[in-house]
């Protein structure tokens, strides 16, 4: 065993993060919008989901009636935050992941 005097603190090791994934804790939720912010101590995303508004009727009246939507809105539906670092560890995870979805895929 290493001796180390008193105050000081011990030598520095790694231990492995196992993840322990349960359905009911964080429940899956479909997104189909994703933003981005930067400030100075690191990135926020929020992730939302936008459903089309239901047009009924006629070709015509359904024409009438998406002339007057003036905008569709996003509901956020989770933000997280995230130093630099966590957010280029992120970038890193999805990009690795999506390059060996669209592999098995075929490129889609």
């Amino acid at each position: 065993m290493a001796h180390r005097e008193a105050g000081q603190p011990p030598a520095s090791r790694q231990v492995p993060l196992i993840w322990t994934l349960q359905s009911d804790a964080a429940p899956i939720v479909y997104v189909n919008q994703v933003m981005s912010q930067f400030h100075e101590d690191g990135f926020v995303v929020s992730f939302g989901q936008v459903m089309p508004p239901a047009l009924m009727g006629t070709p015509e009246q359904v024409a009438q009636q998406a002339a007057r939507i003036d905008f569709v809105e996003s509901r956020t539906v989770a933000r997280i935050a995230l130093t630099a670092r966590g957010m280029e560890e992120m970038v890193r995870l999805l990009s690795t992941n999506l390059d060996a979805f669209q592999k098995q895929k075929g490129g889609q």
